[in-house]
């Protein structure tokens, strides 16, 4: 009569060496480069300068919806940029 084997347990040995060699290959890479304090790309930088007219602003007392109002965008797109959320 058949038995069903007992179960042993997941046994996935090469995974962490997987991992780590990820891990390693990743550093590898990025070793020695710095982070840029502002973004690099040239459609960026005009939304960044505005999310921080907008942090700014805020910060000074000024509301969300007269925030949303002067800049065209949502309420809820002012709420994210204050809150540092990303889009």
């Amino acid at each position: 009569m058949w038995q069903p084997m007992p179960h042993r347990g997941l046994n996935v040995p090469s995974f962490p060496k997987a991992l780590w060699a990820m891990v390693f290959a990743m550093a590898i890479n990025y070793y020695g480069q710095v982070v840029p304090l502002a973004p690099i790309s040239n459609s960026t930088p005009a939304k960044y300068t505005r999310n921080a007219e907008i942090r700014a602003r805020h910060k000074r007392g000024e509301s969300k919806v007269t925030l949303a109002e002067v800049f065209g965008i949502s309420e809820q797109r002012v709420w994210q940029i204050v809150q540092g959320r990303r889009k």
